[in-house]
This record gives structure tokens, sequence and C-alpha cells, in this order.
């Protein structure tokens, strides 16, 4: 009998979510291509490898067409931004707000040569 209360009392107790244990992972997919700037992303995710599939497919269904992305980056509890030049060329980059995020990912397109950059997409993964 004790041990069916306990065992009771146990089940009763709240489990901590993957997201609480193991964080939450977001990723940035991009075209292979370096003419044209094509990317995917993905967060949300329990696990770096399902965040960088989906980071994939997204991209893979943006360009319309199958084996044209590959992964970029992955991480986890981070913000990510990614910047796009007049040129169509750009840049990805992560850190721990959206601001600081968005900041790196414009001057690393402007380190690339082109001026006329902007935020095109930002977002958090945890």
């Amino acid at each position: 009998m004790r041990r069916a209360v306990l065992l009771l009392i146990a089940a009763m107790m709240p489990l901590p979510s993957l997201a609480q244990s193991s964080g939450v992972y977001g990723a940035i997919a991009s075209t292979k291509s370096h003419v044209r700037m094509g990317y995917g992303i993905a967060s949300g995710y329990a696990g770096e490898s399902d965040a960088v599939a989906a980071a994939i497919a997204d991209c893979e269904a943006r360009a319309g067409m199958r084996g044209v992305c590959e992964k970029h980056v992955a991480f986890k509890d981070r913000c990510a931004a990614l910047a796009e030049g007049d040129d169509h060329t750009g840049a990805a980059e992560m850190a721990p707000s959206r601001e600081a995020a968005g900041r790196l990912a414009v001057a690393m397109c402007q380190a690339g040569g082109t001026h006329a950059c902007k935020i095109v997409q930002s977002f958090c993964a945890g």
C-alpha cells in the first residue's frame, strides 16, 4: 500500500519540460550559392538536429527546389537575425537578444561590401 501511495505522489509531481531541462534550439539554413542569398529558419525545437532539419526544409521550400540548402548555424537559447543587402547577399548572426543579433548581422553584411543592408528576419529560440 505504501508503495502505491509513493507512486501516486510521484505521478502527480510536475516533470520538467524539455525546454526547461535541455534548452530550446533554433537554426538557420542558407543556400549553397554565393550569388544570391536564400535562407530558412526554425525555432522552438527540443533538439538541434530537428531545428536544423526544419530550417533546411524551410530554405528549400522558399527556394523551390531540394538539395540547394545547408546548415548555416544552430543555436540554443539565443536569438538570431538575417540581414540582406540590395545585391541579394547577406549575413546571419546570433546573440543573446534580437537587437544585438540584428546589429551583428548588419555589420557582417556591410563587411562583405554591401552598404544597403537591412534586417529581413529576426527571431529567438528560447
